[in-house]
């Protein structure tokens, strides 16, 4: 029983971990992008000038494509983990429980935030994290989303009508 009241706690972990993973692997692929057009454009040069300004055109657009994909997983993933504890029927004894996960879970933001900071901070990356302003955005943030997605989730878990119009779902 308490794998299932902590259903929604358990997708949190998972979706902070991933967005981390999400992050760094855009960072990584915004720099590899921008030293591919370094050599191949800038150095080695494209014989066709429509080439050249298609190249540039996707490299251009290519960060904040990045960016807003990592947007909308953002969103989508609160948007899923939400549905999903709304759907959960909770026992409201287990709300303590999940209060206590959900600080300990607020107490390791900072570390995952505090861990993509300092990845993407170094000398050679910060030129790839300045062309993502969302990602970075959000990183600095993270504890406050992660209030925002905490609460909501303990909203959608605890705080339903069910039967006879009972708050908790009409538990005795």
């Amino acid at each position: 029983m308490v794998i299932i009241s902590s259903k929604g706690q358990l997708d949190t972990i998972f979706v902070l971990v991933s967005l981390l993973i999400i992050a760094i692997t855009s960072v990584i692929a915004v720099l590899i992008f921008s030293n591919f057009h370094t050599q191949f454009v800038t150095k080695e040069g494209l014989s066709s000038p429509t080439a050249r300004t298609n190249f540039d055109l996707v490299y251009n657009r290519s960060s904040s494509i990045i960016d807003s994909i990592f947007l909308v997983f953002l969103i989508g993933s609160w948007i899923a983990v939400f549905i999903t504890s709304a759907l959960l029927d909770v026992h409201p004894a287990f709300f303590i429980l999940g209060l206590i996960f959900n600080i300990i879970i607020l107490f390791a933001v900072p570390f995952l935030a505090n861990m993509f900071l300092d990845f993407s901070g170094s000398s050679g990356l910060s030129s790839a994290t300045a062309s993502l302003p969302i990602i970075s955005y959000v990183f600095n943030h993270l504890l406050a989303i992660a209030i925002v997605w905490v609460f909501s989730i303990m909203i959608a878990l605890y705080a339903k009508f069910q039967g006879n119009n009972q708050l908790g779902g009409g538990y005795a």
